[in-house]
């Protein structure tokens, strides 16, 4: 609020351009992203030296080294481990990648099957690369939980 204790036309006009300006600003709409919860259940991991990264990508950044949301890990002890993101609801692709030689590359043997372990949201065709639209999920105003199972090399 505006309180003007001198009432000349200067005055009067600068008061009448400020409350103007700030009563347009306050009526405008800034709209923030909500963020809501994914949590992603990751089961089978297996302990390694090298570390598991989880990325949470939306399909501009599929199959690139930047997401939305995720994190890189410490894989000391096997097991299942859940982790929980704040992602503006939409569609994703979580892709998992454990570097478990340590070598810092998605590794392949002879015949292009991984030698790392890995893991997809969504339902791919694990005999071709998969496609974002093979492995999106939608997470709703609500948010929404998956669980991926890694997938490891025969030894």
């Amino acid at each position: 609020m505006f309180v003007y204790l001198k009432s000349n036309s200067i005055t009067a006009l600068k008061g009448t351009l400020v409350v103007g300006t700030a009563l347009t600003m306050s009526s405008m709409v800034f709209a923030e992203e909500v963020q809501v919860a994914l949590t992603v259940d990751l089961t089978g991991i297996q302990a390694s030296a090298g570390k598991l990264y989880v990325s949470v990508q939306e399909e501009a950044d599929y199959m690139a080294d930047k997401g939305v949301a995720g994190g890189i890990y410490v894989v000391d002890v096997s097991g299942d481990r859940q982790f929980a993101y704040n992602v503006p609801a939409g569609e994703y692709a979580v892709s998992i990648w454990h570097d478990t030689d340590s070598d810092g590359k998605f590794s392949l043997d002879d015949n292009w099957i991984p030698t790392d372990g890995w893991g997809t949201s969504g339902a791919s065709d694990m005999n071709k690369k998969p496609t974002f639209n093979d492995v999106k999920i939608s997470v709703g105003s609500y948010g929404a939980a998956l669980t991926i199972p890694m997938i490891y090399p025969k030894s």
